[in-house]
């Protein structure tokens, strides 16, 4: 449920942000919840108490947020800066 609302409410600030990438981000997002859901089915070996599953969830969590949201934020960034300039010439 939490993956699910974080997501969404990312790609929409993705979308209003007009990130040229969004649907690479949006595929990862869901490679990442299908994966969790079959992992989740696959017993208790795989819950979340399990190491298993705990590591390849952290280890997903630092891929995720240094690559994959971290260019979204680079672009921001860009974006803001872009922005910024323009208005300070006007």
């Amino acid at each position: 449920a939490y993956a699910h609302e974080h997501f969404a409410a990312e790609e929409r600030w993705m979308r209003e942000l007009g990130y040229p990438s969004i649907e690479e981000h949006r595929a990862e997002h869901r490679r990442f919840l299908d994966v969790l859901e079959a992992r989740w089915r696959g017993g208790p070996q795989y819950h979340v108490k399990s190491l298993p599953l705990a590591s390849w969830l952290v280890r997903w969590l630092e891929e995720h947020v240094q690559r994959t949201d971290g260019a979204a934020a680079r672009f921001a960034a860009a974006a803001a800066t872009a922005t910024g300039a323009a208005g300070a010439s006007a």
